[in-house]
């Protein structure tokens, strides 16, 4: 029974650690977090390409960068435009935030809204 538990011990002294995965590193929970400011997004896509938790949420920091640009064109229509430019504007901040908060604690949080789309974006 001893030459077992030398065996397993010999084994995993052997083994060599795995490297952290994403999220697990303050410099990818950095990257993830940068992410999110909007034209910041571009920087981890194209230059932390082989971390699946920066690229995660960089795809959501392009969708929201996306929805601001929508928002801002839509603050030129007549009417109403100013108004929904100020509320989508507003809650893309929070998301945001709130985005850049859960990636710095490194969770893979998906956006309330935009969501599907992230993942329709990672099938690609």
């Amino acid at each position: 029974m001893s030459d077992r538990v030398d065996e397993a011990l010999s084994a995993a002294e052997t083994q060599p650690e795995e490297a952290p995965t994403g999220g697990d590193t303050f410099g990818s929970r950095a990257w993830a977090a940068v992410s999110y400011v909007w034209f910041l997004c571009f920087l981890p896509l194209f230059f932390k390409r082989d971390d699946d938790f920066v690229l995660f949420h960089a795809r959501q920091g392009l969708l929201l960068f996306v929805a601001w640009l929508f928002f801002a064109v839509m603050g030129v229509a007549p009417l109403l435009g100013h108004v929904m430019r100020h509320i989508g504007v507003l809650i893309v901040v929070t998301i945001s935030l709130l985005g850049g908060y859960h990636a710095f604690q490194g969770e893979r949080w998906t956006l309330p809204l935009l969501g599907r789309l992230t993942q329709e974006l990672n099938d690609l």
